[in-house]
């Protein structure tokens, strides 16, 4: 199965319990922004694993965040996807992207 990716913006994606989907984003840590996931319903899915691989390893080099978003129990949840600088009030969101799971 393809993996997820910031084009899946919108998007519901169906998974049966016990399965799992890798989300793919675009990130360049070195500027300071970096994804956040928040979900809106942890029993239903998980943020089961991230890794960064990057493109290079030229230093300042950009790369990919990968994320396993595993499916824990029957149900609906949204997984919200921010990219962004700092934290909190302070934060600066550069972009946001949404996925709904729907678990069966």
């Amino acid at each position: 199965m393809a993996d997820l990716d910031e084009a899946a913006d919108g998007s519901t994606i169906v998974l049966s319990v016990g399965e799992s989907r890798s989300l793919v984003l675009g990130e360049r840590p070195t500027t300071g922004f970096r994804w956040h996931l928040a979900v809106s319903n942890a029993a239903v899915v998980s943020v089961e694993a991230t890794a960064f691989r990057p493109r290079s390893l030229r230093p300042g080099g950009g790369g990919e965040r990968a994320f396993t978003i595993a499916a824990r129990s029957v149900g609906s949840a949204t997984v919200t996807c921010t990219h962004q600088r700092g934290s909190g009030t302070e934060a600066l969101v550069d972009r946001r992207i949404a996925l709904t799971f729907d678990v069966t």
